[in-house]
Formats: structure tokens, sequence, C-alpha cells
């Protein structure tokens, strides 16, 4: 990482990546991470989920459905940011030097009344706003 020039990219990595000293390593070099959260991480898996409103609440959300190919396909996003009094609050957060947000990225599909949901729960240190979510690779912006 040290040969590379991040400043002020965001660096994606997949659960692999998601770990507290890559987070702080990529904050050292003037970058911004965005880490997808899995399994291997089942205490900090747990907390996201736990944080996001059951009612939507307090979230930015974005969703969209619609019927092709035989099938209907619903795509969601909610954005959470986290506030200082969450962090504080939190076991998990407070150890995640500059994280700043997650998001509930939800795609299901339901056809011939079988279906499919995949739910990933990405968090970053970048605040964003969900533009697109679309079938096609979301796009995501920072402020």
């Amino acid at each position: 990482m040290d040969e590379l020039d991040v400043t002020n990219a965001l660096i994606t990595l997949d659960a692999l990546g998601c770990q507290r000293q890559v987070a702080d390593q990529i904050l050292q070099v003037g970058g911004n991470y965005l880490l997808q959260v899995k399994s291997n991480q089942p205490t900090l898996l747990q907390e996201i989920e736990d944080s996001f409103p059951k009612t939507g609440k307090g979230c930015t959300l974005h969703k969209e459905e619609d019927l092709g190919h035989g099938r209907i396909e619903t795509r969601q996003m909610k954005s959470l940011v986290l506030t200082p009094e969450m962090q504080e609050d939190s076991y998990t957060f407070k150890d995640w030097a500059g994280l700043r947000a997650s998001t509930s990225s939800l795609a299901s599909a339901t056809k011939n009344a079988r279906g499919r949901r995949l739910v990933r729960f990405p968090i970053t240190s970048v605040l964003y706003r969900i533009v697109s979510v679309s079938s096609e690779p979301y796009v995501i912006t920072g402020k």
C-alpha cells in the first residue's frame, strides 16, 4: 500500500480485507475505505444488522422493483450514518478507525414462487449518498 498513491481514493475490499488493521493503514496513507462485512467479522456484522432501524427511519432509503424475464426483482439500499453516540455506545464500531457509515444492500428475485435473497453490509470511512440502485453495479458518490 505504501507504494501506491491512494490520496483521496476510495479503496474497496471484499470480506478478506475487512480488518481493523487494513482500515487503519488505508487512512494512514490518505485514502478512504469501503469494506464488505461478512461472517468473518461476526460481532461487527451482528452489530451492523442491529443498528439498522426496522422501520427505515433514520436511514437514507432507496428501493426499486421491476418485473422482467418472468421474475420480480427488488433492489433496496439503506444508508446509515453512524453518529458519535452510536460509535461510543458500541463495543465494536469504536474499534474501527474512521468508521462513519454502513449500508444495507438487499437484492432479491422471485420466479414461480421461488426466490433468492442476497444482503450485503459494507462499512465505510466516507459519508455518501445513494444515487442508483439498478441491476447494474451501483454507484456511490462522496460528499
